[in-house]
């Protein structure tokens, strides 16, 4: 078996090592390409479940008068006791149920947006990294080529 080598840039490079450092990077970048895609994916997931509970926010909203339903008459409740249970709604069964919308789904909003911004920045991330590997990936390809041509 000859092994060929040959002198690149002040270096001696064989075959061997570059054919060994080009299976490595194709092992680092196939991981790469698996996480980057499962990143993707949970943006993706991320996307929806934030348009989802954008969605939910807007009907929320719109049931608002829901919690002042039904309304007491003459024929449900009389006086003093009527009264207070509208005092109750309007106060704070309304203002709790405007609280949701408002306070907890804009904070669970607030949070999704927060993780696909991280999310975003891996992605960025990891396609800077299998760019840099599928440089390094065709620089061993010339070499090796060289190599065998110099052979």
């Amino acid at each position: 078996m000859m092994i060929a080598w040959v002198v690149w840039g002040g270096q001696v490079l064989d075959v061997y090592r570059i054919n060994r450092d080009l299976m490595v990077i194709q092992g680092v970048m196939s991981s790469a390409n698996t996480q980057l895609a499962g990143k993707k994916e949970e943006l993706e997931r991320l996307e929806k479940a934030l348009a989802n509970l954008k969605e939910n926010k807007s009907n929320y909203k719109e049931q608002k008068d829901m919690c002042l339903d039904p309304e007491f008459t003459s024929q449900t409740l009389h006086g003093k006791n009527a009264n207070q249970l509208d005092n109750l709604k309007k106060g704070d069964v309304q203002m709790n149920f405007v609280a949701i919308p408002n306070e907890q789904i804009s904070k669970a909003e607030s949070q999704f947006t927060t993780q696909m911004t991280t999310i975003k920045g891996e992605i960025a991330s990891l396609e800077s990294h299998v760019a840099a590997m599928e440089s390094k990936q065709n620089q061993l390809t010339v070499q090796r080529q060289e190599v065998l041509n110099q052979s």
